[in-house]
């Protein structure tokens, strides 16, 4: 998060608190939404990956 990347950069700067927290919100979110569907993206290719071995085996 560039809020605290610029805090450990230069540590005298003063940090905003609600726009840390915000920001980390935000970014949450974002991850969750990413990784529910990546999940649900994996799970269909290997659904799809099973159906094309065993048609291959058959």
């Amino acid at each position: 998060m560039e809020v605290l990347e610029k805090y450990f950069t230069n540590p005298t700067t003063p940090i905003n608190k609600k726009q840390v927290v915000k920001q980390y919100y935000a970014s949450a979110k974002l991850f969750e939404t990413f990784n529910k569907e990546f999940e649900l993206l994996i799970a269909e290719s290997q659904k799809q990956l099973a159906i094309i071995t065993q048609n291959q085996n058959s």
